[in-house]
């Protein structure tokens, strides 16, 4: 039988997914309101990185922080990490 448990990686994991779900969220609402089209509910990789490379560009034009997009990617790399870390080596 397959046992679950709430264990400290896994919660490191939830948390970097939850900030990079609010920052992915607050690039969507500053592309919208630049005029920008994008879709709030992505689920092709190629839409999602159309969403930040657009942000990239309009980021540069209209002077917005890049540092929304960097920790962005940080805490998909942070939760990826953990992920890893608590699936493979804590249920083993």
């Amino acid at each position: 039988m397959l046992e679950f448990n709430f264990s400290t990686p896994f919660i490191v994991a939830l948390l970097f997914g939850i900030v990079a779900l609010v920052l992915h969220y607050v690039m969507v609402a500053r592309l919208l309101r630049a005029g920008v089209t994008v879709k709030l509910f992505v689920l092709m990789p190629r839409e999602q990185f159309a969403i930040y490379r657009a942000y990239r560009f309009m980021g540069v034009r209209e002077k917005w922080p890049i540092w929304p997009l960097y920790a962005f990617w940080t805490a998909v790399g942070g939760m990826a990490a953990a992920g890893i870390y608590a699936g493979l080596v804590l249920h083993r």
